[in-house]
């Protein structure tokens, strides 16, 4: 692949959304050449911006360091860059292995022993959760279903209800996989105390769509679920900007899409008659959020 070469402007404004990576160290299980050409096409993006988020799944499978390796590796492009890559926790990950290969996140965490953070943009901040339900210990499978931990509950519960300025939330899995304050979809119900809260955005399903979560006072807020950027199911990456009409702010996140996949049995992906039904579906679809 060709990258971009020499000096590049920074579009402080903008962002790229990857999610479900699935990044193996073992030499037998190649990257996959799309998750190659994503790197390629933020490198030659003119401006660059200046954050990429990835939304958990860094992993292939069972969260090995040599996955972390692997993939700090591949990342690394972009670090060189000058871009800030910003990630969260899967349920194919495990932290131990994550916070040896990425120490900075130990001190970059507002919470201990979990990877949560805040990243401020011009316009709004980005606060990513830590769903991570780890119950098979290093090495091992976890549960695939999301669980957000009592001390992050409560960091949730004092500071976003009067969080100074626009903000969205990430985190590996849809607020309605995730376990909170004893509720399967617990967190769905607070998003309501969250008046800055601007949407939500995840992975883990491998598919681009988005929903508008309603609450009582008839607002809404969107949950836009990111495609894989490697795997299957859709397969590419969202491009995030901010845009203004009438002085009217939007967050405008557009789809990117590189393949479709489906998996069979055997774990095989399937180039099948749904692929082309899929992307042209897909073609130029877009989220906005009001900002």
């Amino acid at each position: 692949y060709i990258f971009g070469a020499g000096k590049a402007d920074f579009d402080e404004t903008s962002a790229v959304f990857l999610s479900d990576i699935h990044i193996s160290g073992d030499s037998k299980k190649t990257i996959a050449d799309s998750f190659r050409s994503v790197i390629a096409e933020i490198l030659r993006l003119n401006p660059l911006p200046r954050h990429v988020f990835i939304m958990g799944d860094i992993s292939f499978d069972v969260g090995r360091r040599i996955d972390y390796e692997k993939a700090r590796s591949e990342l690394k492009l972009l670090a060189d860059a000058g871009i800030v890559v910003t990630m969260a926790m899967g349920n194919h990950d495990h932290r131990k292995a994550f916070f040896e290969c990425w120490p900075e996140y130990e001190k970059r965490s507002l919470v201990k022993d979990e990877v949560l953070t805040v990243t401020s943009l011009p316009d709004y901040d980005m606060i990513i959760l830590d769903s991570l339900n780890e119950t098979g210990g290093p090495g091992k499978n976890n549960i695939a279903s999301g669980r957000v931990s009592k001390i992050s509950q409560q960091w949730i519960s004092e500071n976003l209800p009067k969080w100074p300025r626009p903000f969205f939330i990430g985190a590996h899995h849809p607020p309605s996989h995730i376990l909170f304050d004893g509720k399967m979809g617990g967190l769905t119900a607070k998003i309501a105390e969250f008046p800055r809260c601007r949407g939500f955005i995840t992975g883990h399903t491998h598919v681009w769509l988005h929903k508008k979560m309603e609450f009582g006072n008839g607002r809404t807020v969107s949950n836009l679920t990111l495609p894989s950027g490697t795997y299957w199911g859709d397969i590419g990456y969202v491009n995030f900007k901010i845009e203004k009409s009438n002085a009217v702010k939007t967050a405008v996140a557009s789809l990117i899409q590189k393949d479709f996949l489906l998996i069979d049995e055997y774990g095989r992906g399937d180039r099948s008659f749904l692929r082309e039904i899929r992307i042209r579906g897909n073609k130029g679809a877009k989220c906005v959020f009001p900002i």
